[in-house]
C-alpha cells in the first residue's frame, strides 16, 4: 500500500528461504499478494519477504523464523 493507503499494483515480492530466492510474487490489482510455498524436510528455516521499492515507494521487509516438523505446503500472502 501506499503512504496513503492506496494500492500499489503490479509490484514485485521477493520470498526467501534462509537467504535463498525461492519466489517472486506480484500483487494485484488490491495492492496484496498470496502465494504458496512448499517446505519437505523439518528443521528450523528463516522467511523474508522483501519488497525492493519503487519510484515513489520506499522498500519494505518481514521475516518470520519457522520451525518445520514434517513435509508442509505454506500460504504466503499479505492482506491490509
Amino acid at each position: 500500500m501506499a503512504q496513503d493507503s492506496s494500492p500499489i499494483p503490479g509490484q514485485t515480492i521477493d520470498v526467501f528461504v534462509d537467504g535463498v530466492l525461492v519466489n517472486q510474487l506480484t500483487t494485484g490489482a488490491n495492492g496484496q499478494f498470496q502465494g504458496e510455498q512448499t517446505f519437505n524436510k523439518p528443521g528450523q528455516i528463516t522467511i523474508e519477504v522483501k519488497f525492493p521499492g519503487a519510484d515513489y515507494q520506499l522498500p519494505s521487509s518481514g521475516k518470520a523464523n519457522v520451525m518445520i516438523l514434517i513435509p508442509t505446503v505454506m500460504n504466503l500472502q499479505v492482506q491490509k
